[in-house]
């Protein structure tokens, strides 16, 4: 048998170092992960990431109320309908109500005291929310303004700021509230309280607020204003202290309060003149022009024009509504079919109207409102 010999017969493994002694280079890495690539194989594309969704519709959040006096709104809410920690109990009547305010029967869904006082625990605390900051950012932005002037450097000598809402009188009575613990909380806390008015109080009113509804809230608005003009209930354990410092949220005196039933879709110029007043106003529409125009579009932009003979010069008309609404109305003309009017468009129509070619521009009158924000 022949000699075997190992090194005629293997070669090295990795062959013959190179002269110059450099590391080998290191192994490409595998195009495709190991695995079956057989022909019942079934490639799964790769996850990719979805792309994030930019939302362009998203607008800008403005908080000019604080925090503190937006609890305010929510506190007084609260301690004025004890119904509120029994929620579940009033969701039939909610229902109620919304169905009518959904089939635009206002006169059900505000036609008794139970109704309101629900509507009042469920939709005013965010409509006062956003009437309140509105109201607080018109004040900061347009310090030009007549009203806002007057407001502001309110010291108590001088005639109270009008104020005139047309609308919700619970909630436009805490927005209007709101804005004046904003603007002049350490005033008020400085003025003593009274528990019953004086003669003299009326000479010390800050604001002479008017509500103004076709429907009566003049229960809920007079147990909203007892508990803003009085001291809020303490735990009977509660210090010395506590006691000390409990005050009413503003004093009864520093606000003259009425609250008016009146259908102003059908008032006369007459009528509006003596609830505005001859000074500069603030007029407010929350939440109620979509209301009135979709009773009747006429009769709404009647108002408006009454509302633009009567207001005295200097006065400011704040409308808040929801954003692009629109008022549906049926068509006469063809049965079955509906018109709808952007609210929007509605209102520059009343209040400004396009201008006339026919005449020369000299001869243009000045629209009465200098402009719409």
């Amino acid at each position: 048998m022949t000699k075997f010999k190992r090194n005629a017969q293997s070669q090295p493994k990795h062959g013959k170092p190179t002269a110059s002694g450099a590391s080998k280079a290191p192994v490409a890495p595998p195009v495709r992960r190991p695995g079956w690539t057989g022909p019942s194989y079934i490639h799964k594309p790769t996850k990719k990431t979805p792309a994030a969704v930019k939302n362009t519709s998203s607008t800008e959040q403005i908080q000019s109320l604080s925090v503190k006096h937006s609890q305010l709104i929510l506190d007084t809410i609260r301690t004025t309908f004890p119904a509120v920690d029994e929620f579940n109990a009033l969701i039939p009547v909610l229902r109620e109500v919304r169905e009518a305010l959904e089939q635009k029967d206002y006169c059900k869904a505000f036609g008794t005291q139970e109704f309101l006082e629900a509507y009042t625990i469920r939709w005013s605390p965010s409509r006062s929310l956003t009437s309140a900051n509105v109201l607080a950012w018109i004040c900061s932005e347009m310090t030009e303004a007549a009203w806002v002037q007057k407001f502001l450097h309110n010291e108590g000598q001088q005639k109270p700021s009008k104020i005139v809402c047309f609308g919700r009188g619970g909630s436009d009575l805490l927005a209007c509230v709101a804005l004046l613990k904003h603007s002049h909380e350490s005033k008020l806390d400085e003025i003593p309280r009274l528990e019953s008015s004086s003669p003299d109080c009326n000479d010390s009113a800050m604001v002479d607020l008017n509500l103004i509804d076709q429907h009566d809230w003049s229960g809920i608005v007079t147990k909203l204003q007892h508990t803003l003009t009085h001291s809020p209930p303490l735990s009977k354990y509660a210090t010395a202290k506590a006691h000390a410092s409990n005050i009413s949220a503003i004093p009864s005196h520093v606000l003259n309060l009425s609250v008016n039933h009146l259908d102003v879709l059908e008032s006369d110029s007459t009528t509006l003149r003596a609830m505005i007043g001859p000074n500069p106003a603030l007029i407010t529409l929350f939440f109620t022009l979509h209301e009135f125009y979709s009773i009747s579009i006429s009769k709404t932009t009647a108002f408006l024009l009454r509302l633009t003979e009567t207001a005295p010069k200097g006065s400011l008309l704040l409308v808040v509504d929801s954003p692009g609404a629109d008022v549906v109305l049926s068509d006469s003309s063809n049965k079955g079919q509906e018109k709808k009017y952007p609210l929007k468009w509605l209102l520059y129509q009343a209040l400004l109207p396009p201008k006339s070619s026919s005449t020369n521009s000299e001869e243009e009158e000045q629209p009465a409102w200098a402009k719409l924000i």
